[in-house]
Formats: structure tokens, sequence, C-alpha cells
């Protein structure tokens, strides 16, 4: 069997990826997409799924951006592929 993902949740595996090598939070959505080469137009729909999920959460504001809401350790695949797809 041959699992093929799509840009979404290759978007979404990559965003989380960089939340949780940070040391920081919250990181900026432009800094996310800069990093990790994410479109900036299509990392708020992204990371709006992310949310709805409980995956991340959004600060708001000059210094807001984007925060891990799950320990990293805990998350799999499968939950960013759900979350998302």
């Amino acid at each position: 069997m041959r699992l093929q993902l799509t840009k979404r949740t290759d978007y979404a595996i990559r965003a989380c990826l960089h939340l949780a090598m940070e040391n920081q939070c919250p990181i900026s959505g432009r800094r996310i997409a800069e990093q990790m080469s994410i479109p900036t137009r299509f990392l708020p729909q992204v990371m709006a799924d992310l949310g709805r999920a409980g995956i991340v959460g959004a600060v708001n504001g000059k210094n807001g951006g984007y925060c891990l809401r799950r320990d990293p350790a805990e998350l799999s695949l499968l939950d960013l592929v759900e979350a998302v797809e």
C-alpha cells in the first residue's frame, strides 16, 4: 500500500516541526513560512486546521504568532494528517 500526502499535509508537518524545534513561543507565521518553504498565503489556512484540532494555538498582536498546544512527543503523523485532510 502506498500513501501519498497532499501539499496541505506536507505544509502542516513542516510547520509543526518548526514549532517543535524552536525554543520560543509564539513564532510568527512569516518566520515559519520562510524557514520551512511554505507559501505565506497558504500557511494561515493550514494553521487554522491545526488550531481546530487543538494542535496549535494562535497569539494575536504585534508579537503574536503560533505555538504548539500539545507536547511534540505525543503528536503523531496521523494526528496531523487527520487535522488537515
